[in-house]
């Protein structure tokens, strides 16, 4: 299975960091997040910031904002991802300190 790079956004750690999972894996996606997938918004390149679309409703849950993309408060773990022009996973283009500069913690 192809690998993919993904950029986590873990506000429990408050720190992002760069993972590789399988390419369109929706497992390993979910376990990143803990639950379900959903989208919270796109970068202008293209790569989309997913979430768990239920982490507003977990217990002892920790935030984070990238208003750029989306003016609320996101709950739990996130991770950026790609994708090519069919819509297939593809790594993350924003790198590392770009996305950083976006993050801000809390709610």
């Amino acid at each position: 299975m192809k690998k993919v790079k993904v950029l986590i956004v873990d506000p429990f750690k408050k720190r992002i960091y760069e993972e590789e999972i399988g390419q369109d894996n929706l497992q390993e996606m979910q376990e990143i997040v803990g639950g379900h997938i959903e989208a919270a918004g796109s970068f202008d390149n293209g790569d989309i910031l997913y979430v768990n679309e239920e982490g507003l409703y977990k217990d002892k849950q920790e935030f984070f904002k990238v208003g750029e993309i989306n003016p609320d408060p996101l709950a739990g773990v996130g991770f950026v991802q790609g994708h090519d022009d069919e819509g297939a996973g593809k790594d993350a283009t924003i790198n590392h300190l770009d996305l950083a500069l976006k993050v801000e913690w809390g709610r």
